[in-house]
């Protein structure tokens, strides 16, 4: 059985009304929630400077702890280089010590070798000087 016109007509005014209140509460809650969302970009935004510039602040906090350290290493490896290079003059020193102390050693041995044939030498010219008076001497007796 088919509706009646004023039916039709009342349900279809129901229906606008009811969609119509429908779509005011939806354009209330849409504007609810673009507001809420308007209001959480902003906050957000907010919270992401905040949290660019903890990190920058970080960021730059270390570049000085690194260059205090960069700086406290820099001595000591100053220092150290400082202590080897006395290390090394001092062993450039004791080698050049040693060298000539073996330059006086060889003169040494040289001028004691040449010192001992002088006197192995002398010793024979003796000997043969004693053995030339020793035959000389009985005979003039």
């Amino acid at each position: 059985m088919p509706l009646p016109t004023e039916d039709k007509q009342w349900m279809t005014a129901l229906i606008d009304g009811r969609t119509a209140n429908l779509e005011t509460k939806m354009d209330g809650r849409i504007a609810n929630l673009e507001t809420g969302i308007e209001s959480l970009e902003t906050r957000m935004d907010g919270r992401t400077a905040s949290l660019a510039n903890l990190v920058v602040d970080f960021k730059e906090s270390l570049e000085r702890q690194i260059s205090g350290w960069e700086t406290n290493l820099v001595a000591r490896f100053d220092n150290q280089a400082s202590r080897l290079d006395r290390q090394a003059g001092l062993m450039q020193t004791g080698n050049r010590w040693i060298s000539r102390l073996n330059d006086w050693s060889e003169r040494m041995d040289a001028a004691m070798e040449v010192k001992e044939r002088q006197i192995v030498d002398l010793t024979r010219r003796i000997e043969k000087l004693d053995r030339q008076a020793s035959e000389q001497s009985p005979e003039s007796s």
